[in-house]
């Protein structure tokens, strides 16, 4: 509902209307975004790495795998 109508009415508003949170309904959109969770993983994956190398500078680069 929120999302069919966020051109016509201001998206707090509506939130509002139906007991969500705002962030709540951003967060839940962002997760519909194509690509969003894969991004995500990837980032995480990143982060997992790099914390193993303790974040060196002298560390090899992060880069993809075959």
């Amino acid at each position: 509902m929120i999302k069919a109508n966020e051109n016509q009415f201001p998206v707090g508003m509506m939130c509002r209307m139906v007991s969500v949170s705002r962030s709540g309904y951003y967060d839940w959109n962002t997760d519909h975004i194509p690509g969003y969770k894969a991004n995500q993983l990837l980032a995480n994956e990143i982060k997992r790495v790099f914390d193993d190398e303790k974040g060196r500078p002298d560390s090899p680069r992060i880069t993809r795998r075959p």
